[in-house]
């Protein structure tokens, strides 16, 4: 009896599997369909891909894809929902132990699977040097979205106006307060032009000198030289450079070459010469920042590129839960958002003409056309640009990321367990001083109150231990 019953619940199993597999036609006649079994896939991310969620299965289901997603985030994650993929989320507050989640054990690791043939489509969209980067333990636990390149700090400028008063910017060096009688030359030339300033862009210079790298990203000011012997952190304010930096821009005041008054002031400014410390192309530079043809009437010249480490890079990391039941499944859906241009478009973007417009291809916002951030995942070359990216980023960045210097911190991974609330009241410091026009002497102050020195010990302390 008991085989018997066996045997029936076979051929049950069979039928269904076959009616599956068929559809009536129009005439009535049963015709096979290809219905593959679907993988549901549950990615902890940020909640911006929700919104995008409905429309990236629909287009899953158009390409007869067999995956199922679902987005939910660390708050609206239930109990009963187990994360197949998740994204290592970070802010600028919140750049020290980035891979305390990789070193719990919360990730697979991923070295076989991107060495396999399927995995070679991922492995192959960034050079070795980035995969190195984000490394933990000679290990990789995590896919790293393309589309992101270090700054470059440059010099942008009137060509017309150099030519005008024989002035060649192409030929500085980045001490611009050493140009300060070229550039009151043309200051006394154009004397009589509204809301015109000779120089702008100095007031971030200062953390962005060359040869300074922020071992905490951009809101902490602790820096390192990249060329001293020892390679340990200092506070900024009192690093050798910047001092130069501030009586080199103390000069320029002095002259009256440097007016910020009147950078700030009028929104109608117009400038001989700008540094600006956030280039990654000309192309892009020009298309979020200034109008068509900028470049017939302006050069531009690179004075510094960040060097290559996690936090210049700044891809955003998505990884295997270690304990997902379909970590197979997970790494081929990972695979398809390396490829197929659709899916990126999609999840990124979401849906042309609700979500976004089409402007060559570049995506903007969908009633003003004016910059939509981009929501990035997978292989972002091959997605639509950002509103400020090259449009050719496909061919252009991985040329950019290949002639990209290591950083000499490039892999090493700082904890801030033992000084976490000196790091949280330096940060708070930072943004005083920021808000606040203090000069060197109370911005020193204000980040010993903090508790620098205590993170300058503790910082130098594991660098020198990992760099032995």
């Amino acid at each position: 009896m008991k085989r018997k019953l066996t045997v029936g619940m076979m051929l049950f199993v069979m039928c269904v599997g076959v009616f599956a597999g068929w559809k009536e036609t129009s005439g009535g006649m049963a015709q096979q369909t290809s219905v593959p079994v679907k993988t549901k896939l549950v990615w902890q991310s940020d909640s911006c891909f929700k919104r995008h969620e409905a429309y990236f299965n629909r287009v899953l289901e158009e390409k007869n894809l067999p995956y199922e997603l679902e987005i939910v985030t660390e708050d609206t994650k239930t109990t009963e929902q187990q994360a197949d993929l998740k994204t290592v989320l970070w802010t600028w507050k919140d750049t020290y132990d980035m891979t305390e989640e990789i070193k719990q054990g919360e990730f697979l690791a991923l070295d076989s699977y991107l060495d396999s043939e399927e995995g070679q489509v991922i492995r192959q969209s960034l050079p070795e040097n980035i995969w190195k980067t984000y490394q933990v333990g000679g290990n990789a636990y995590t896919v790293l979205t393309t589309g992101f390149v270090p700054k470059q700090t440059v010099y942008i400028w009137d060509r017309e106006l150099a030519e005008k008063y024989d002035v060649h910017p192409e030929t500085w060096n980045e001490r611009i307060w050493e140009y300060a009688d070229e550039l009151k030359k043309v200051q006394e030339g154009e004397a009589d032009r509204d809301a015109f300033t000779v120089i702008e862009g100095l007031e971030r210079y200062g953390e962005c000198l060359k040869g300074l790298t922020p071992v905490l990203g951009d809101c902490y000011p602790v820096y390192i030289n990249e060329h001293a012997k020892d390679g340990k952190a200092g506070l900024l304010y009192e690093m050798p450079e910047y001092q130069e930096y501030e009586a080199g821009i103390k000069k320029l005041k002095e002259t009256g070459v440097y007016q910020p008054n009147v950078v700030t002031e009028s929104a109608q400014k117009e400038s001989f010469l700008k540094v600006f410390t956030d280039f990654t192309t000309a192309d892009g530079y020009a298309a979020y920042y200034e109008s068509e043809g900028f470049w017939e009437t302006h050069a531009w010249k690179e004075l510094y590129q960040e060097p290559l480490w996690r936090l210049s890079v700044c891809a955003v990391e998505t990884g295997i839960a270690a304990d997902s039941d379909h970590p197979d499944e997970a790494f081929s859906f990972l695979c398809l958002l390396y490829e197929d241009r659709d899916l990126v478009n999609a999840l990124t973007w979401g849906e042309e003409g609700r979500d976004y417009r089409l402007s060559g291809n570049t995506a903007e916002d969908v009633m003003n056309g004016t910059y939509l951030p981009a929501r990035y995942t997978g292989n972002h070359l091959i997605a639509h640009a950002e509103v400020g990216q090259d449009e050719n980023k496909e061919e252009l960045y991985p040329k950019l990321l290949a002639r990209c210097r290591n950083s000499r911190i490039n892999g090493f991974d700082f904890s801030g367990k033992a000084c976490e609330q000196e790091l949280n009241a330096l940060y708070q410091a930072y943004e005083e001083c920021q808000a606040s026009d203090f000069d060197r002497e109370d911005r020193i102050e204000k980040c010993r109150e903090a508790g620098a020195d205590k993170i300058l010990e503790e910082w130098n302390r594991q660098y020198l231990e990992w760099n032995k």
